[in-house]
């Protein structure tokens, strides 16, 4: 049995109900499958997936995607993954699990890109679960490199297993880098900025010349400041070296192209230490 005109197929099961269209189609009976192709588009009432081939297991109930996809969230959906666009080479839907499979993957959110190699989406917990990501913002200043979970409720990234950050500004004003190592990372959206929380920060490193650690540390992405928990940090200034002083924080201040370390003396009194970005 086939079609070869453009045909919409609903299918219904005890777990969800799907909507279909396909210009071409055939189903076989005995294998329990049908390959739909061309301009595929499927529908579950929360997202909408866009391919050019698809093989639907009517036994086990799996939806393989072949050709690269795109999933996108209409609009009336609300409290899930919002003003995305979602591309993937290899995509599978487990119907009854609700869950996708991205293969080789990214993900537009905002203002910031995913890229990764595979991807778990569970609509019912409204998860994203992922290894081996990247995430950039749009200017590529930030990178985040890990492993964890996207909290889509509540708009927050868990990342684990040796965890990295490089932040780089390379503007014609002001030219710096940090690297930071740690073992988990948490970064929560709030009022459209981002705090990045920094458990156990096994290292950092601004400007290649300022070296460090802490156990805790928070990075404000609005007032582009880092504030240190935890004591001693241990800093190598023009090989110079320093400590046991507890930081306060750092300050970017890129308009006076300068960098602020205020930490404390023996004396808990607050010391500065100014740093000449480069031009």
């Amino acid at each position: 049995m086939y079609y070869n005109n453009g045909a919409w197929i609903h299918y219904y099961n005890n777990k969800l109900k799907l909507t279909i269209y396909s210009n071409k189609g055939y189903f076989f009976s005995k294998k329990r499958k049908a390959n739909l192709k061309n301009k595929v588009k499927i529908f579950d009432g929360n997202y909408t997936l866009y391919s050019n081939a698809m093989e639907f297991l009517l036994e086990e109930n799996i939806i393989n995607f072949y050709t690269p996809a795109i999933l996108k969230k209409e609009r009336n959906v609300k409290n899930k993954l919002n003003n995305h666009l979602l591309l993937s080479n290899k995509t599978s839907f487990l119907i009854n699990k609700r869950i996708f499979i991205f293969r080789k993957y990214k993900i537009y959110y905002k203002e910031i890109v995913f890229i990764g190699n595979s991807l778990f989406f569970d609509q019912k917990n409204g998860k994203l679960l992922f290894d081996n990501l990247s995430i950039k913002n749009r200017e590529r200043k930030f990178l985040f490199k890990g492993h964890g979970i996207f909290d889509l409720n509540q708009k927050n990234i868990s990342l684990k297993k040796r965890p990295n950050i490089i932040y780089s500004n390379k503007s014609s004003n002001s030219k710096y880098s940090i690297y930071i190592n740690a073992d988990f990372i948490k970064i929560l959206e709030k009022n459209s900025t981002y705090l990045t929380y920094v458990f156990s920060v096994k290292n950092i490193i601004i400007n290649k010349y300022i070296k460090g650690k802490c156990k805790f540390l928070i990075i404000d992405s609005s007032k582009r400041k880092i504030k240190f928990f935890g004591s001693p940090i241990i800093l190598w200034i023009d090989k110079q070296k320093i400590t046991e002083i507890p930081i306060h924080f750092i300050d970017f201040d890129e308009i006076k192209r300068k960098i602020t370390i205020i930490f404390l003396n023996k004396e808990n009194i607050y010391k500065k230490i100014f740093i000449k970005i480069r031009r």
